[in-house]
This record gives structure tokens, C-alpha cells and sequence, in this order.
């Protein structure tokens, strides 16, 4: 008989330090294997995890198709068979950290960081088709080689910052984000047409070389707090959008480049958007009630330097919401 104290903790109170290593492998027709590494460390204010891996793959993929071109009363007048090869290399790198801090019993701070590197993966491609009439006769066929050559990153950071205050159920917390995607890419592509007879009749070849990169910046603040039996929030959010993508386009007869201006172009987009946000919550009983409004302003900017146009746009919006519960009994 007596009191019984039951201390509950959120987090597990186990310090110092854990690590480990895998590894697997794959053999196919050619082999892949991928390595990585993860560690966590903790301790009475810092908790730490971190990972990598990295990913060297190469990958084949053949497709056989047949197709029957029919007209509507089912008689065939096309048989096309196609054979398709694919060659897929690639090397991944992939990064983590997370990190929190308990600067005391009242403050505490996060951030995190998530990297993707893909650099020179690269598709080979070997598509040869052949065209036959309903007699099974060779019409014609072409045969299409193609190289894409891919590099691309993503990058993500994130800091968060929470203060909670001597008042049950009040804090204030802000978040700053930032994200970069990047890609390059290009692209190489000959088709080759020939005669029943295998003749050469007919040479198209292209390139293209395209690029990508998008920065997105975010920053927000919210705070809570309760009034009596109420709640009440207000925060605030402001986020930016910077992006510039373009692709150049060539014809490539006996290998020399002829650039396509009407086929390519360069776009530039821009975007800021300022939001502020308040909402009260009233629960009693079986019954909830939310009401809130957010405003949002928008300035967007958009410019195709090929076509020489620039558009703009900027408004001013507001969202009130409304909510209403009613829980009319455990089930």
C-alpha cells in the first residue's frame, strides 16, 4: 500500500554513441552494388544522426513488341516489330543529418540536411524496327541510337527554433527552409531509315541540351497560446520561388551542330508570396469550433527570352475558414 510515481519520458534516455555499416550486392547481367553507413549519437542536449550511402548501378533492359496496324473491318495492312536495348549507368550519392538541441528546459533547436547527388548517369539506347506489308514482306525499317546523359543534385536544409513559455500550452516557433535542384541534361539522337533492299534513304540527327535550377526559400513564424478555454493562433509565412530552365536545340547533320532557335528557349520564373495567418478554437463537451482567416499576397514574374515575352501578375487574396464539430457519442 502507498503512492505509486510513474514518470513517463518522451524520449529515450540511453546516451552515447551507435554506428553501423551495410552493404549488398547484385548480379544480373551486369552486377550493382550499393554500400552506407548511419550513426546516432545522444547525448543530456544533443542528439545527432547521421547516413550515407552511395549506389553504383548498371542496368539493361531489352523490349520486344509486335503490333498489327488493322483497318476497321480487321484486315491487317502493317506489321511493325520493334527490338529495343537500354544501358543504364549510374552513381548515387544520398546524405542525411538531424540535429537537435535542447538549449534548456524552455528552448530548443533543430536542423536538418538531405543531399541527393546523381552525377553522369547515362542511358544508351538501340531501338531497330521493321516495317512489313499483311503479306509479311519487308517495307522498310530504321534503326534509332540515342545517349542521354543526366547529372542532378537536390539539396534541402532546414532550421527550426521553438520557445515555449511559462504559460501551460503558449510557444512561439519559427522555420527557415532552403531547397536547390539542379539538372543538366543532354541528349544525342541518330535514326538511320533504309530500303527493302537495306539501302540508306533517309538520315535525321539531333541534339539537345537542357538545364534546370530552382532555388526555394521559406521562412514562417507561428505562435499559440491559450485563452481561458480557448486557443488562439496567429503566424505568419513568407516564401520565395527563383527558377531558370532552358533547353538548346541542334540539328546535327554529319556531325555539325545547327542551331534551332525555334525549338529552344530560356525561362525565367519568379515568385514571393507573403502570408499572415489567426484562427481561435472553443471546445467544450461534444462540441468543437474553429474559425480563422489567412491573406495572402502574390507577385509572380514569368519571361520565355525566345519568344521575347514577359508576363507579370500580383494579387492580393484572403480565405476565411470556418469549422464545426459535433462528436455524438464514443463511436
Amino acid at each position: 500500500g502507498g503512492a505509486i510515481l510513474n514518470i513517463i519520458t518522451s524520449t529515450n534516455l540511453t546516451p552515447g554513441y551507435k554506428g553501423n555499416i551495410n552493404g549488398n550486392y547484385t548480379q544480373a547481367i551486369y552486377p550493382k552494388y550499393q554500400f552506407g553507413t548511419s550513426h546516432y549519437f545522444k547525448s543530456e542536449k544533443l542528439n545527432v544522426f547521421a547516413n550515407y550511402s552511395i549506389s553504383p548501378r548498371k542496368e539493361f533492359k531489352n523490349d520486344d513488341s509486335h503490333i498489327n496496324f488493322m483497318r476497321p473491318n480487321g484486315d491487317i495492312f502493317s506489321r511493325w516489330t520493334t527490338d529495343f536495348n537500354r544501358t543504364t549507368t549510374s552513381l548515387a550519392h544520398n546524405a542525411n543529418l538531424n540535429l537537435d538541441y535542447n538549449i534548456d528546459a524552455r528552448n530548443s533547436l533543430s536542423f536538418s540536411a538531405n543531399a541527393m547527388v546523381s552525377p553522369n548517369k547515362r542511358f544508351d539506347n538501340t531501338v531497330e524496327t521493321h516495317i512489313r506489308n499483311s503479306q509479311f514482306q519487308l517495307d522498310s525499317s530504321f534503326v534509332t541510337r540515342s545517349g542521354l546523359m543526366n547529372d542532378e543534385e537536390n539539396i534541402a536544409l532546414n532550421l527550426n527554433y521553438t520557445h515555449k513559455f511559462k504559460k501551460e500550452g503558449a510557444q512561439v516557433s519559427s522555420t527557415v527552409h532552403y531547397t536547390n535542384f539542379g539538372q543538366d541534361r543532354t541528349q544525342d539522337v541518330f535514326s538511320t531509315y533504309f530500303s527493302p533492299q537495306q539501302e540508306v534513304i533517309n538520315r535525321i540527327s539531333f541534339m539537345t541540351d537542357a538545364a534546370q535550377n530552382i532555388d526555394i526559400f521559406t521562412s514562417q513564424i507561428d505562435y499559440e497560446t491559450p485563452l481561458g478555454s480557448t486557443s488562439f493562433e496567429l503566424g505568419a509565412k513568407a516564401s520565395f520561388i527563383d527558377s531558370e530552365s532552358g533547353i538548346d536545340y541542334y540539328n546535327t547533320p554529319n556531325n555539325a551542330r545547327e542551331y534551332i532557335a525555334a525549338l529552344s528557349d530560356n525561362f525565367l520564373y519568379d515568385e514571393k508570396i507573403y502570408a499572415g495567418y489567426t484562427s481561435i478554437t472553443k471546445e467544450w463537451e461534444k462540441w468543437a469550433i474553429k474559425g480563422g482567416l489567412r491573406a495572402e499576397y502574390t507577385d509572380i514574374l514569368g519571361v520565355s527570352n525566345s519568344m521575347g515575352e514577359v508576363n507579370t501578375q500580383d494579387y492580393f487574396e484572403l480565405f476565411p475558414t470556418a469549422y464545426l464539430q459535433h462528436t455524438i457519442n464514443e463511436d
